[in-house]
This record gives C-alpha cells, structure tokens and sequence, in this order.
C-alpha cells in the first residue's frame, strides 16, 4: 500500500438521514451477513457483502435499534474499547459514508472515528438524540490497498450501510478526458509539497484506462511563480489515475495548471484536457500549546503543534508531516517525533523525570521552529486522611429490581504537593487492593462530580479524567495544597460491595487537562455493611485491628473478623440546621467517625435519565430539600451517635450537637434497626424521626415593628429535635427576662400578651432555649413594640353661636401618637382662626356659619399599627327655628263639652324635639290666644288647660267662649324665636247627607264601590277616612281612594267581606262623624259536591241519577238543569232523577248544570244505557226503594252497590248464598232519605267462588240482586 505523503481537504459531513448524497457508492456492507450474539458482547468476524472479512471488537447486535435492516452494536468507551474494521481492500479509498444510531436509552453523546491504515482521517459530531445520523468524509483519496477501521468514541452506538468509492474502478471504455480531480492539499501553501491526481475519464463521466503507456506533462498555464517537482511521467496501461507528487510553487497567488498528454501511442485518439484553477496560499507559522505545570513520573497533558495560516486557525492543508519536539532542563522520556494532522501535531507519552523548570519547543518541514514554553515539574502529591466513616453502604442495586439501594458517602482529605493555585481533575472510588492498576472506572462505587468554581454536583457512573463531566475538580491554595470531599456512591458492578469486606477509598487525581498525575490511597479502611433490619453483633472481635504493611508501604488498618458488624438502618433529617453543600459527620460514643452525608439542595440526586430512581425513599424524598441529609449508620450501635458536626467544604467545624445517651428527642439511634424504612416525618403511627435540634424563630422577623393591638402576638418558631423550650425578652442591655417556661415545642407557636408601655421604649429581643439541649437555642433580630393608639373619647356634636370660640378634642392613648383633623373629609391646617389641626384639641376663633361641618380627627402611631378615628364631632351654627307642622293655618272642629288639642312640630338647624341638637337649644314655648295681635292672651296651665308650654296643648270642657283663634311661640339658644301658625278652633256640624249601602258582588268582578257624603254649615273642607270593621283602610293595589267619599275595591274576594264606614272631620283636625256601616258579601258560583254516574240497565227496570252541589248559604237557590245528548230536558230542575221504566229510547249521554246568581257549573258527562232482555242482575225497585246491581260485577276484590230510600226508615241488607244460607249482615241501621252506597269487601268476608244475593228489607219492601264472586 502506498499511503499519500500529503492529505488534504477532507470534508466531513454528518446529517439527518433523510437528507440524499450525491456520491454513487462504489462498495457497500450491509452488516447483513455479520454473525455477531444478539444478546451479549463479544468479539468475532465474518465475510461481508463484498467478500470482505469484516472484523468486529465487543460488537453484538442491534438491539432492536435498526436503521436499515440488520446493523452492529459497538460497546461504549472508554470502558471497552470496541471497534470495526477490515481486512486489506485493494485500490485506496476516496469518499467514505456509513449511517449511525444511539443504541439504548442512557444519556451521553454517541460518536465514532475514521481510521484507514491505523491513521485517524475524521470524527463524527457527537449526538444524543433517537434520530439516525449519516457520517460522510469525502476527499480522503490514499492509494492503493487499505484498512478500513471505525472505532467508537461514546456510549454505544448502531452502525449500518458502510460505503466507500475508490480510484481503481475500470469501467471498460476509453478515455476521452484528462481532469486534474484532486489536489492533496485542496489549497497548496507556498514552498510546501502538494499533490496533483489526474483522472482518466470517458464522455460519462466514469474512470477508464489507457491502452498502452501514456506519457504526460504537468504544465503551469498562469501564474509568475515557479512550479517544481515531477513533472514528466509515464503512466502504465490499464492504470486509470496517476498522482503528480511532490510539487512545490514559490509563490501566494492564484494558479492554472494542466495535465498533457504528450504521447500514449496511439496518435490516432485525441483528448480533451481540463485546466485547475487554484490558489497557493502563504506558509504557516508553527505555534505550540504546552501544558506549563507537570509532575514527575506522570504523562504530561498531551502538547499540541499547530500549523496556523494567515488567520490564526489551523491550516487543515498542512496533513502527514512529522513535527520533532525539543526539550532542555532534565530527563524525559516519550516519543520525539508527532505527524500532522490537519494542522495540528500532538505528544501525548511525555514523561518528565526530574523536578526542575523544561525548555520545551517544536520544528516542522517548511515551517522553522516553533514559540519556547517554559515547563514548571514538581514531585508527586500526597494525602492526608482527615475523615474518614468507619462504614458505608455497599450491594447498590436498584429497588425497583428488588435491591438494596444507593447512597453517597463522604471522606474529607488533603491533597498536598499539589502547584499552587491550580486546577486539578480528580475521581474517586473504592478498592480492596493498595496499589490498584485497573482503570479507575472499575473500582467500585459511582461519583457525585462536584466542580471547584459551582456549586452543583453531578451524579454518573463514569469516572474518567479527561472528561469534565465524568470528573471533579478543585483548586489548590497558596501552598499547593487542597482540601477535598471525596463523593462516592455504593453500586452493584464490583465485588467491593459485599457485605463484609473492608475497603480503602482512592483518589486518581489529574491535571486540569485530564491526564492523569497519581493515585492516592487512604490508610483508614471502611466497613460495607447492607440495609436491615438485622441486629449487628458487636461483641465479636471486630474492632481490634492489626498494622500491617502492604507492597507500596502503605500503613493499612485490617480488621481481624470482618463478619461482625454487617446491618446498617437509615437515618435522615428532612430539615437540619446545617447549611446546604456543608457536610454532616456521626460519632459514636468512642468519638470515632460512623457515617457522612452531604446537606441537601438541588444537585445532589441519585438519579440517572432513563433509569428509575436508585436511592431509598428517605433519601429520594428529600434530596432537592433545603438542609436536609439521608446517611445509614449500623444497627444496635452500643451508645448511639452521640455527636453530629458540620464542617464546610474546606473542613472547617461550623456547628455540633451532642446527645450524651444517643436518645436524640426520643430517637433511639442505639435501638436503630429499621432498615430501609427509618421513620417518617410526621407519621401517623406516632414514631419519633431523627431530627437534629434546632431552633430558628420565624416571627418576629429582622427588625420588625410590632404593634400591640392588646391582642396576644403569636411568637411563631421551628423547633426540631427538641420537645419543651423556654421563651425569654430582652429590652435593651438589660438582662434577660423569662416571659414563659417548658412551652410544648411542637406546637411551632406562643401567644405573647404584650403589657402597654412595658416594652415600648427600648429594642428588644426573643431568645428560645431547649429545655433538653441547653446549648440548641435561637435568638431573634431586634425588634420594637408599639402601643397601638386607642380612642377613648371626643367632644360630643353641638350647636354653637355666632362668632363664639370653638374647641372639639380627641383623647387616645399610645406610642408615638399623630393627629390630623378633618373637616367633611378634608384636611384641615391652621390658619388665621384655625389652630390645632395636628394636636388633640382643635380650635375655632369667631365661629361662622360656614365652619358649620362634621368633623374627625385621624390618630396614628408608628406605621405598623392601623389608625384610629375619632366619632363624628358635628359643629352646628344657631340658625333661626322654624316649624315643620303646621304649614298653614288650621282650622279644628269641635263638641261643646269635648276637648280640643292643638300641636306642632318645630326643627332647629333641621333637627326634631328627639334629637340631642335640638336639646341643646333649650327651647321654651308658650301658647297664645289670639286677641288682637298686640294684647293677645297667654295661656297659662290649669285645671281645663294643659301643655300652655309645650308643643302640645289641650282645653277640656269646651265652652262657647273657647271657640276662638291660637297660636305657640318659640324661643331659643342664642336669642332666636318663631311663631307657629294660627289654629282656628270652631264648633263642629258635620252631617251625612248620605249613607253608604249594602253590596253582594260575585268572585271575578272588576270592581265594587261605596259611596257616602257629608257637609258643613260653613261650607269647611272634610276629611274623610274608609274604615273595614271600624278599622283604617290603607290605600294599596285592592283599595282605591280610601280617603276621598267614593270607596273603589278592585278585584273583590272573600277576604274583603266586612262593614264599611265612612269617617269624616274638619281638615284641620278636630273631632269627627262615623256614618252607618254597610256589608260587602262576596259570592261565588256553586260547587259540585258529587257528581252523577253512568247507569247501565235492562228494559223495564229501574235506575237515578243524582247530583249535589253547594251554594254560598242555606238560603240561596240552586237551580238545576239535566241535558240528554246536549239538549236540554224540560220540566227536569231536580237534582235526584229517579225513573221505574227504563226504555231503549234513554239511551244516550246526560249532565247536569246548577246556576245561581254568579253563574253556572256543569257535571261530568255520562251515559244512560238501557239493555234489551232479561237478567237478574239490574236495578230493582218497589214503592221508591231502588237496589242497583252491584259494580263491578262479578267481582274478585271489592264492588259497591247503591240504593234509594225514600223516606227515613230502618234498612237491613243481607247476602244470601246460592243454598239460600244468610253468609254475612252487610248493614243494619236507620238511613234518612236519599241515596247510599255500600261497599262489600268478598276477601275479607272470604267468599268462594259463587253466585251470592244482596237482599235489602225496609217494612214490607224486600228487593234483591244478584252478585258473581270469582277467586
């Protein structure tokens, strides 16, 4: 094989399927015919499509994740490193293409790379998606025979239809073309050897060969420069390319060239030659990028060699040419020399061996040398242990599969030797063995990654250097050293985690860059025990330990018996008091380390996309809570975790808690054997969760202002881990005051009565105590109370004068108070007869009437208390009186010998005699008779007179002399007075020149109306009242103009049934005249009681018809009409119709009408139906007794039968059987006249089956029918 000594313009092109190529494939492997297992991993080969061996390394099949047909499954990497490839395959390769697809549901990119002859040519882009993806690599062009190989770089990953072109296809014709189709590289750089490949192609477009041997000449058709290299050769028949190599052009600028045929032996044939239009570009500079601190004995960071062009990019032209590394100032070992691969050239092996400063630098063919780097090595680092559990949790399988669980543990240790203030990439995990060669993604355990610069943790399984995402890192100090928190999590891939065994933890620490410097290794081992509810036996000899030296010198505590202690409980707490990314560490009562955990927050998940959740639930509940931390600890621990410490993550002691008898708030972690199920937080079964004790107040919160309302404040706290705590105030510097003792802590709350004007002066503060754990307290920041305001009283409205001094005020009491008046809901400020707007006593000077307002005073205190307002304080400036009733003068008609009253109502400032303003301005009346206006009389109380001097006066005994003319005068608060108007007392002479009359009206008329009508000798205006029953009528929707001499009712009932009467008096007032009452009766239509029944009858017999019907009383006639077949029957107004001679020509339909005043009802209809024949059964009657047939008949349960009586008399009915046998005495008593039923009950009188006879005897009458039982 003959590889090209230049490689250039590789294009590489990954994409979604669906978009096409337009490369027409020259090969193409199906993987159709490979023969790896279905269901494992394993290593083979086979002959593929093309008589290809196809060789595959921990390949299996796809899985089900097909993209085109059968495909191969390459395992992940770096764990294995799996890989496809081929044997020999002649006639080199050009193009290359094969289709890619993620394999399971794991997260992580999925990647290959390209390998021809061992050389890696490209490298797909990386993906995590289900989508299948196409990886092309066009212009690989390397001659002759070759390697196919594809090596994977990710997770696992499907490959299928692998397809290639090559150069040596003979597709049979003749060529007619000569194309220069490749320049290696695509863009020659000045001075430096490129590449010509001509290609000898036919008219469509397919390669072909010559004949006979061909000389050709590489011509320069444009251009200034000077080309050199090879440019006469020969090419052999049959071959169908040929590569002019070696050429060089000395200058940057754009160029032509050609290939000419100038003989091929057969002058007959001619060829079209294309010309090849490029551009050399100008030479690169070699730049280098070394990693500048190293460690002895360790793989430096690989050292890359850079080709860069005009713009500081690698010059991807610049491919196979050996870059040679120089190094000064020590020993090293590794290789010397590196080729370029597209620009860039990499030292991956070297290995300083001294402690000492390296010169380091780089020369490359055409480019001179490269930039100097300076090179600080330093001595391998050191650990020192610090902390380090005495057991972790091991058998980490997964629950849903009916497993043991996962969590983390935690061991701090410092890493010296390190170069200071650098980052360094580590990973941890577990081994049974000190050295431990494997690599270190098979020791045991997974990591939480944790990244000096964030926060954040990231939990995975891998555990590889130079991945940042599957490694930690940190950052030294001034000194070179670095504190850790080595994170491991107990899984199920490695015999570590059985139950028993002792382990030490390891530390493969890297550079930044991810090679790998040294491992480290702890002395102190760690028992694995497992989740139980087993009891451990912790009187076997597993504490005492042996020192002994292992091969690397290392000092290893072993314990005698590993088998002893192996059960381990969960143990949790869903919201410590430690901070979150801080670390909690449980002693046991010998003080040594049990168990670690980290504090809680979002990051720390044991979760991994497409898998179920693989922690126990008192982890997994609470992984994402604030302060909360899950470990294990083993079970019957003699004396329990007596002492929990939280350090940060550079080790440093933050908070303790101590428990001297391991019984933390009832937790018993001595009597720990609950396995996987530690108890809930907040069960209902009553069991105690561990809760490390801890107090923080919630209220009062920072600074605030509190307002003593004199209701009780609610001092709000979380006491966890603590059962009874102590509650106590500081005012000031002053000592503090216990305000409450052993308050049940569970309640989370105290309700504080704050005492007015105790705290209000000075800050103060809250401090709460357990009562168990007298060192777990809490202490609140200041805060300040404030006496809420309270109002206690203002001045009362009143009326003041004209031009007089006002002042109103407001008491209130409280801290800091504020006032602000208000006049109708407007502030008010001082001014010129105002002041006092902002105090407790507000003042007016000079009154006026526009002052008159309500006003309110606002009282604030501090701003988180609400204000307080005063009650409407009306200010009322005097204004005349007046009088409200009367309007005018009145005129009031009396009895000589009755009494006469005389009254008003007068107003001050609009206020009524009831109301306090009104009382205020002391108004005195006096009542006058009217004279002559100058000497008029004033009234004075005696035995006839009353009320001369109030608002009601009264004279009894009226006398001739009292009929005259009155008035009343008052007079009030700042010398105001009014006079009523003129009450003209008269002697009375009404009469009724009519009386109203009697009205029967019927239910459903419109309307009914009484009329009465009175007069005066002197022609007075009267009023008139219609009174129901001697009472007032109220005007509303039924009665109309109740005081007018027409009374009008609409729509009468029977509820309106009554007396009226007509009262009439003076308008004025005055005694007044009732006129006769009259009756108002409403009627209605009758009511059918009963209606009448059908009769069916034989010729010749009997049979009645009868209705009943009510009126409005006795005395009202009813008047009956009977209809046959609609038309009435004359002479037939009865409302029993009895008939002894029933004839055809009755057959027919009949009702009944009844009629009186308010109109006419009609019966049901029914039918009269008079049968030809004769039976025994039909209406019997003699000397007016009737017995109808009974109905219905026969009968099987009930039937009833009918009879007339004409006159009172004593009636016995029987029923007779067939056998002439009385079987039962159906009645036996007087009946009056008229019509009866009777009902027979056949079961309960238990007739059989049989003819029976109803006889009725009444004297001398004896009638009988006959009646069918059926059973």
């Amino acid at each position: 094989m003959k590889n090209s000594s230049q490689r250039f313009a590789i294009f590489i092109a990954v994409f979604f399927l669906m978009i096409s190529t337009s490369n027409a494939w020259d090969f193409v492997e199906t993987f159709d015919n490979h023969n790896a297992p279905a269901n494992s991993y394993a290593n083979g080969s086979y002959v593929g499509d093309n008589g290809i061996t196809w060789n595959y390394v921990t390949g299996r099949g796809d899985a089900g994740y097909q993209i085109n047909g059968k495909g191969l499954m390459l395992r992940d990497y770096p764990s294995y490193n799996a890989k496809l490839f081929s044997s020999s395959v002649a006639n080199g390769i050009v193009n290359f293409r094969c289709l890619l697809k993620k394999a399971f549901t794991g997260a992580g990119s999925r990647q290959v790379e390209l390998y021809i002859n061992g050389v890696s040519i490209a490298t797909s882009e990386a993906f995590d998606n289900t989508q299948t993806q196409v990886f092309e690599v066009n212009n690989i062009n390397i001659e002759g025979n070759v390697v196919i190989e594809l090596r994977n770089r990710g997770r696992q990953i499907v490959i299928d239809d692998l397809s290639w072109t090559t150069f040596g296809k003979d597709h049979g014709n003749t060529p007619t073309r000569i194309e220069i189709v490749t320049l290696a590289p695509a863009e020659p750089m000045m001075n430096v050897p490129f590449t010509a490949i001509v290609q000898f192609l036919d008219n469509d477009g397919l390669t072909n060969s010559f004949d006979n041997d061909t000389q050709l000449e590489l011509m320069l058709r444009d251009g200034s420069g000077n080309l050199t290299g090879t440019k006469f050769v020969t090419v052999p028949a049959g071959q169908t390319y040929y590569s002019f190599k070696d050429l060089a052009y000395d200058k940057a600028e754009q160029i032509r060239i050609r290939a000419h045929v100038i003989n091929n032996y057969a002058p007959e044939e001619t060829y079209y030659e294309i010309d090849r239009i490029f551009k050399v570009s100008a030479t690169p500079v070699l730049m280098a990028d070394v990693y500048t601190r190293g460690h002895t004995a360790s793989v430096h960071p690989t050292m890359e060699v850079f080709a860069l062009n005009s713009y500081g990019m690698p010059n991807m032209n610049y491919d196979g040419f050996n870059a040679t590394i120089n190094i000064s100032g020590g020993s090293f070992t590794g290789n010397v020399t590196a080729q370029f691969k597209e620009g860039i050239a990499k030292f991956e092996n070297i290995v300083f061996d001294n402690a000492a400063t390296y010169s380091v630098s780089f020369t490359a063919p055409h480019l001179g040398n490269s930039n100097n780097t300076n090179v600080s090595v330093i001595t391998q680092p050191n650990m020192t242990e610090i902390i380090v559990p005495r057991y972790i949790k091991g058998e980490g399988t997964f629950l849903d599969q009916g497993g043991n669980g996962r969590i983390p543990h935690f061991a701090l240790v410092q890493v010296n030797g390190l170069h200071p203030n650098t980052v360094y990439r580590y990973v941890t995990g577990w081994v049974k063995d000190i050295p431990n060669v494997e690599e270190m993604v098979f020791t045991a355990g997974r990591n939480l990654h944790k990244q000096y610069y964030s926060n954040n943790y990231t939990y995975n399984s891998g555990k590889f250097l130079n991945n940042a995402f599957e490694s930690s890192s940190l950052m030294s100090d001034n000194s070179g050293s670095a504190k850790v928190w080595m994170a491991v999590v107990s899984d199920n891939d490695f015999d570590v985690r059985y139950v028993g065994n002792r382990v030490n933890w390891i530390l493969a620490l890297g550079t930044e860059k991810g090679s790998e410097v040294t491992r480290l290794f702890t002395n102190t081992q760690s028992a694995v025990l497992r989740f139980s509810t087993s009891q451990n036996d912790f009187n076997c000899d597993d504490y005492a330990t042996e020192v002994k030296k292992d091969s690397d010198e290392l000092q290893v505590d072993v314990p005698n018996d590993p088998s002893c202690v192996v059960y381990a409980s969960g143990i949790y707490d869903a919201k410590s008091p430690a901070t979150p990314m801080n670390f909690v560490v449980l002693y046991d009562a010998d003080d040594e380390v049990v168990s670690s955990a980290i504090v809680q927050f979002s990051g720390a998940e044991l979760i991994t996309p497409g898998f179920p959740h693989q922690a126990p639930w008192f982890y997994a509940d609470y992984e994402q809570n604030y302060g909360a931390f899950a470990t294990m600890i083993p079970n019957n621990l003699p004396g329990g975790i007596q002492k929990v410490v939280e350090y940060d993550a550079q080790g440093n002691i933050v908070n303790q808690w101590t428990d001297s008898d391991g019984m933390w708030a009832g937790y018993n972690t001595s009597g720990s054997n609950w396995g996987m199920n530690p108890p809930r937080e907040g069960n209902s079964e009553g069991q105690i969760a561990f809760q490390l004790p801890n107090i923080q107040i919630e209220s009062p919160v920072y600074y605030e202002d509190i307002c003593n309302t004199g209701e009780e404040f609610p001092i709000q706290f979380d006491a966890r881990g603590t059962s009874l705590v102590d509650i106590w105030i500081q005012r000031g510097e002053n000592p503090w005051e216990m305000i409450a003792s052993n308050v049940d802590a569970r309640n989370g709350y105290y309700d504080w009565y704050i005492f007015r004007e105790v705290y209000t002066s000075t800050e103060n503060r809250i401090r709460i105590t357990s009562v168990e754990h007298g060192y777990v307290l809490a202490e609140s920041s200041p805060f300040r109370v404030y006496d809420a305001p309270i109002h206690m009283g203002n001045t009362e409205s009143a009326i003041y004068c004209p031009e007089e001094v006002v002042q109103i005020s407001v008491t209130a009491d409280g801290t800091d108070m504020q006032y602000q008046w208000f006049k109708d809901g407007v502030p008010m400020k001082d001014g010129v007869r105002i002041s006092g707007s902002q105090t407790e006593i507000l003042t007016i000077n000079g009154v006026r009437h526009h002052d008159a307002a309500v006003y309110t005073a606002i009282v604030k205190g501090n701003s988180a208390c609400d204000p307080v307002y005063s009650g409407d304080i009306a200010v009322y400036i005097a204004r005349p009186l007046g009088f409200i009733v009367p309007m005018s003068d009145q005129t009031i008609g009396e009895v000589i010998g009755q009494k006469a009253t005389f009254s008003f109502r007068a107003h001050v400032n609009g206020f009524e005699r009831d109301h306090p303003i009104y009382q205020q301005y002391d108004i005195k009346v006096q009542w006058y008779k009217y004279v002559d206006g100058q000497n008029d009389l004033k009234l004075v109380d005696n035995n006839r007179i009353s009320g001369s001097k109030s608002d009601y006066l009264t004279i009894r005994d009226l006398a001739s002399s009292d009929f005259d003319t009155y008035y009343a005068v008052i007079t009030g608060k700042c010398g105001t007075s009014a006079k009523s108007y003129m009450f003209n007392l008269i002697e009375m002479d009404i009469k009724f020149t009519q009386e109203p009359g009697a009205v029967i009206a019927c239910l459903g008329d419109e309307s009914v109306q009484f009329s009465a009508e009175a007069t005066t000798a002197q022609g007075l205006d009267i009023v008139y009242q219609w009174l129901k029953n001697g009472n007032p009528i109220i005007e509303n929707e039924n009665y109309k103009n109740v005081n007018t001499s027409t009374l009008t009712i609409l729509a009468p009932n029977k509820a309106h049934e009554g007396n009226y009467s007509l009262r009439a008096r003076i308008n004025g007032g005055g005694a007044s005249v009732t006129s006769a009452s009259a009756s108002l009766k409403v009627n209605t239509v009758p009511v059918i009681t009963m209606q009448p029944e059908s009769v069916t009858v034989e010729e010749g017999g009997a049979f009645m018809l009868e209705v009943a019907a009510l009126g409005n009383d006795d005395s009202e006639t009813l008047v009956y009409a009977w209809y046959k077949d609609g038309v009435l029957i004359d002479g037939l107004n009865v409302s029993l119709w009895l008939f002894s001679d029933a004839q055809i020509d009755l057959n027919g339909v009949y009702y009944v009408t009844v009629t009186n005043d308010c109109g006419t009802v009609k019966s049901v209809e029914v039918t009269i139906e008079v049968t030809p024949g004769t039976t025994d059964v039909q209406a019997q009657m003699r000397n007016g007794y009737i017995l109808n047939a009974p109905v219905p008949n026969p009968v099987i349960g009930n039937s009833e039968v009918k009879f007339y009586i004409p006159q009172t008399n004593h009636v016995k009915m029987t029923l007779v059987n067939e056998a002439g046998q009385e079987v039962a005495i159906l009645l036996n008593e007087s009946k009056s006249e008229g019509a009866h039923s009777l009902n027979i009950d056949s079961k309960a009188l238990n007739l059989v089956s049989g003819a029976y006879y109803i006889t009725l005897q009444a004297n001398d009458v004896q009638l009988s029918n006959r009646m069918i039982v059926i059973r």
